[in-house]
């Protein structure tokens, strides 16, 4: 066997070995046409057992809420510019005598009144419908104003993006401890599942319950 044929022995070898690496590589990744592959978890996301990143935002009264504040019931945070659904859901926990402070985070939409959990109005003559407006049992923000989530404006969408990364497509539901302790992170809508589990988190942080 001469040389010549030893050569193409060895080229018919190599192309052995490196075609199938080049279809393994080849089929992660990305083609024309594709769907984008799903991003992975933002590394800046709250994890649940880590202290909670600072935050100061003002509601549309413009009123100031701080983690600085002390409280004694858990807090519960919505982020999402479109939390309608988790709202209502919380509204019905807090009316079922849930006891925790709750505010949606988001940017401020055109149009928004200046009152009330997703943007609506009060009826005239300033006061809004419900129960009367003070902290909530056991001290604390008036964050659910006696049934009502309110909104803090996160304008710039900085704070959001600290909290739970730039990745994130659906609401995330964050509940903290009184002592500003990550305790949960709930990702998705507003369902069957979620709901309960945020009410489980929530019945476990009472201060009854310790």
């Amino acid at each position: 066997m001469n040389g010549r044929m030893w050569r193409r022995i060895g080229v018919l070898l190599a192309g052995l070995v490196v075609c199938p690496m080049a279809r393994a590589a080849d089929s992660t990744a990305v083609q024309v046409g594709q769907r984008a592959p799903a991003l992975r978890a933002d590394s800046t996301a709250v994890q649940v057992g880590q202290r909670a990143p600072a935050l100061t935002l003002k509601d549309r009264q413009g009123k100031a809420f701080s983690l600085d504040t002390p409280r004694t019931l858990p807090l519960v945070l919505v982020f999402s510019d479109q939390a309608r659904e988790w709202g209502r859901s919380i509204r019905s926990l807090l009316d079922e005598g849930a006891q925790f402070t709750a505010y949606t985070v988001g940017r401020p939409r055109e149009g928004a009144g200046p009152r009330g959990g997703e943007g609506r109005q009060g009826p005239p003559g300033g006061r809004p419908q419900g129960k009367e407006e003070g902290p909530p049992p056991g001290g604390g923000p008036p964050g659910d104003r006696g049934g009502r989530v309110q909104v803090l404006m996160d304008s710039t969408g900085a704070v959001t993006q600290r909290w739970i990364g730039a990745s994130a497509t659906q609401p995330v539901v964050v509940v903290i401890s009184p002592d500003n302790v990550v305790r949960a992170v709930i990702t998705g809508p507003a369902s069957d599942t979620n709901i309960q589990q945020l009410r489980q988190r929530v019945a476990a942080l009472r201060p009854s319950a310790k």
